[in-house]
């Protein structure tokens, strides 16, 4: 159910169930049965979406949260678009497909983990610079 989430909003609900925000696409709450109550991220990155929970409630309130939300979200917007011009790039060089396919399930778009901009950054800047030194040395 998409609704703008207030404390209100959260604290009537006694169901179990996902509210999604309409404010911020990708962020929510989840209500669980044990009255347990998570704020969540949930980006749509290559056409797959992961849940991942950023918060419980009443630790954080709704603001805190969907700008926890919002920050994250950003990360792996940012994270995508590096690993992927990264990808591109290599590709255009003539890299093998073995060391893109491992620096794509570094960023997760193989089905590796969903994670942190600075994980991923590390990862894909660390493939890159063995991918471009064995490229120098003629081992491509």
């Amino acid at each position: 159910m998409n609704i703008v989430l207030t404390e209100e909003v959260i604290s009537t609900n006694t169901e179990p169930t996902i509210l999604r925000d309409s404010k911020l696409k990708g962020f929510g709450v989840r209500i669980y049965p044990s009255g347990k109550i998570s704020y969540f991220i949930e980006p749509t990155i290559n056409g797959k979406s992961k849940r991942k929970v950023i918060g419980k409630y009443p630790d954080l309130s709704v603001a805190e949260a969907r700008e926890v939300g919002k920050s994250r979200i950003n990360e792996l917007a940012t994270v995508h678009i590096l690993t992927t011009t990264i990808i591109s790039y290599l590709q255009t060089q003539g890299f093998k497909q073995s060391k893109i396919a491992r620096l794509r399930c570094y960023h997760g778009q193989r089905g590796g983990r969903l994670d942190s901009q600075h994980h991923c950054t590390k990862a894909a800047v660390s493939a890159s610079r063995c991918d471009a030194a064995s490229y120098r040395s003629g081992r491509r």
